[in-house]
């Protein structure tokens, strides 16, 4: 107790304890830097992760409407094309598409543009027909474009190559130097 006019007396320890927890200590903020620090590490592979995904989409559609295309040929017994190209959307951005035609009559049976930032590179002029055995039309040797997204001066890519006699479709990732 107390008496008016004299000081209490109170322990050191308890006195800076009162004082001291207004403000946060060094050891307080290097774990905290820690912790975000670590958060960062974890978090950093997973936000990128995804950037390539949208490429490798692309291909995997590419490569099935090729792969139907062929089919439709062999089914319907009438030469089918794919026609590959760059052209213009309907809000008026220019995007990659393929085409999916019937060869003889013209008829268009698909059109399916690419996401924004995915082109397709060297392609043929005339497109890939496939023929009714399954082949492509007149060809040997293998027909090969590129997939790629818009990126820096070097990317990833996907080179996708038809064979000739037997109109299998092959895809295999690749580095390349944008043109």
């Amino acid at each position: 107790m107390s008496t008016p006019g004299r000081y209490e007396y109170v322990p050191f320890a308890r006195a800076r304890t009162r004082n001291a927890r207004r403000a946060f200590t060094l050891m307080e903020l290097m774990v905290v830097m820690g912790i975000i620090i670590l958060l960062m590490a974890l978090a950093v592979p997973v936000l990128t992760r995804g950037r390539g995904s949208a490429l490798r989409a692309a291909t995997v559609n590419v490569k099935a409407a090729l792969a139907l295309t062929r089919q439709w040929a062999i089914t319907k017994r009438t030469p089918t094309t794919v026609l590959l190209g760059f052209g213009e959307m309907p809000d008026g951005s220019e995007r990659s598409y393929y085409r999916v035609t019937n060869a003889v009559h013209g008829v268009v049976e698909q059109t399916t543009f690419l996401p924004e930032g995915i082109v397709l590179a060297e392609l043929p002029e005339s497109g890939i027909t496939f023929r009714p055995d399954g082949s492509t039309a007149g060809r040997t040797e293998d027909q090969t474009f590129f997939i790629t997204e818009n990126m820096g001066d070097e990317s990833v890519a996907f080179r996708v190559a038809v064979s000739g006699p037997t109109g299998m479709v092959s895809i295999r990732e690749t580095q390349r130097e944008k043109r």
